[in-house]
């Protein structure tokens, strides 16, 4: 199993982005610019670099280059592994503006191979890059937008249209006494435009506990138990679409990959350093739809994957520094 968990590339990426800093500076450079940010050590400080794996559900029919089904002959964990970068690009006065950088790689264990009779994985990749601007109206209230960009696909940072997404987010944000309270939109224009409303929502409760709600993405509970660890449970909602490149399109025209899956999860959160911190989960994937699309029927669905509710598991490092 452990030769199928697609970590590699994600670890060929901090390796570039590590071999370009040293290029940039020395590293007697770097060792003192982190002995001067990460002065304290606090899960609320800002995180600048994240990686991430995480288990998804097994699929109960794969399918071929011809979209047939065929029953799974053996189970196989489906996996996710993403990386991310955030950067400042101004940092002063009342207009902070950030950029960030990621990638994502899912393995899929859904093509059926007739001359080997078995499963094997299709490998999806999203290439993600996108600006945040910050503007503090008031010293209560913010506003902040974020224009992204996405390329997700059967192959590596692909030009094609159809696998382009450019998504725009705009969020009111109005501090209170313990807590936050947001609303907003997003729109996002790929093969087809999707609006959703935001609603954001962050509470302290009594003994250390607190609300973190962010619809469509999370409802969770959170019991902080110092500054440096803390435990956390909810619903979380993720979602993946990926086009298909190669023999599949050929044939039958704009076909994706889409799923949406619910969930539920009990983590805990802790800075190991004053730069580092670690985050792992337990919980159950709860399938809403996995399959084959094709946009050009009006997202008919050609194939059902039909996922199975598995136990999820995700462990992650994150870099955090000192506001």
């Amino acid at each position: 199993m452990w030769n199928r968990i697609p970590l590699y590339s994600v670890l060929a990426i901090v390796t570039d982005i590590i071999v370009y800093i040293r290029s940039k500076w020395s590293c007697c450079t770097i060792l003192c610019s982190i002995a001067v940010c990460a002065l304290s050590q606090n899960l609320d400080n800002p995180r600048f670099f994240t990686l991430n794996l995480q288990s998804l559900n097994t699929i109960n029919q794969l399918t071929n280059n011809q979209l047939s089904s065929f029953p799974v002959p053996d189970n196989d964990q489906n996996f996710l592994a993403d990386a991310s970068l955030r950067f400042p690009i101004k940092w002063k006065g009342n207009l902070k503006v950030i950029g960030t950088i990621g990638y994502e790689r899912e393995a899929v264990f859904g093509l059926y191979s007739r001359n080997e009779g078995e499963g094997e994985d299709w490998d999806f990749h999203s290439v993600k890059g996108s600006t945040i601007f910050a503007y503090d109206l008031n010293p209560k209230k913010k506003l902040t937008a974020r224009v992204a960009w996405s390329s997700s696909s059967t192959r590596f940072l692909s030009t094609t249209r159809g696998a382009q997404r450019l998504t725009g987010t705009i969020l009111v944000e109005n501090q209170t006494q313990k807590g936050a309270f947001g609303y907003g939109l997003a729109v996002s224009e790929g093969q087809s435009t999707t609006v959703l409303p935001l609603l954001l929502w962050q509470q302290e409760l009594s003994k250390g506990y607190a609300l973190d709600i962010f619809v469509p993405s999370r409802i969770l509970v959170k019991k902080r138990f110092s500054s440096i660890h803390e435990l956390y449970g909810g619903l979380r909602a993720q979602s993946a679409q990926y086009l298909f490149e190669g023999s599949l399109s050929n044939a039958f025209g704009d076909i994706n990959y889409r799923r949406i899956t619910i969930q539920s999860v009990l983590g805990y959160e802790r800075m190991i350093t004053n730069m580092i911190g670690l985050d792992v989960s337990v919980g159950v994937n709860l399938p809403y739809k996995s399959g084959v699309f094709n946009y050009d029927q009006g997202w008919k669905q050609l194939h059902d994957f039909k996922e199975k509710m598995r136990p999820q598991f995700q462990a992650g490092i994150f870099l955090a520094i000192d506001r």
